[in-house]
């Protein structure tokens, strides 16, 4: 229930964990990437509003799942969730989101967001690998359910899909592979666009 602003660094050696609750505000404000990870408790990983605020290209790692409330603001710097997820909740939202300045999510890491269908406007999901921005952009359309959007986005595209050859290496591809998901199980209708 109280607000967390890191200046500083995380040491990488460090196992502690933050709790936090719908009602706490964290902040990232650091000159410089964040040394450690940081990771919060499977009973306390809600927070109201989480800021990303890092200089020089840098970035913090998130080592667990985490669920935003309020608002994700992507100043500077990158999120890293590696293979967690980050859930922008159905009163969440996102401020920002650019090429210096996005979600880098792992093999199976995803932003998971509430999608409303036919509400007449796209949802840009800010997610990247470590060295490209890849955005992806979803509405869901006038008579889709509405529900659970994921969004992964990882480097290379392998011949069976997560694994095998990456074909990326020998033939003129984007060197990305999407992973898209929903909780929507039935009467799913999108626009997808995917940029690199």
């Amino acid at each position: 229930g109280n607000n967390l602003t890191i200046t500083g660094d995380v040491s990488n050696s460090g196992t502690g964990t933050v709790a936090s609750s719908i009602s706490s505000n964290i902040s990232i404000a650091s000159a410089s990437s964040l040394t450690g990870a940081l990771s919060f408790s499977a009973s306390g990983n809600n927070v109201n509003n989480f800021t990303v605020n890092i200089g020089g290209n840098g970035s913090v790692l998130i080592a667990s799942d985490l669920v935003v409330n309020g608002s994700l603001n992507l100043v500077s710097g990158y999120l890293n969730i590696g293979n967690n997820n980050i859930e922008i909740s159905s009163s969440g939202s996102i401020t920002g989101g650019v090429s210096t300045c996005y979600i880098i999510t792992g093999a199976t890491g995803e932003l998971s967001m509430h999608l409303t269908a036919g509400i007449g406007s796209e949802t840009m999901f800010p997610v990247g690998t470590s060295i490209q921005f890849c955005p992806a952009n979803i509405e869901l359309n006038t008579g889709s359910s509405s529900g659970l959007v994921s969004v992964g986005v990882g480097a290379n595209v392998y011949n069976q899909g997560t694994g095998g050859i990456d074909v990326s290496i020998n033939q003129p591809l984007v060197d990305a592979t999407w992973f898209v998901s929903s909780n929507i199980t039935s009467n799913l209708n999108m626009n997808l666009e995917l940029v690199w």
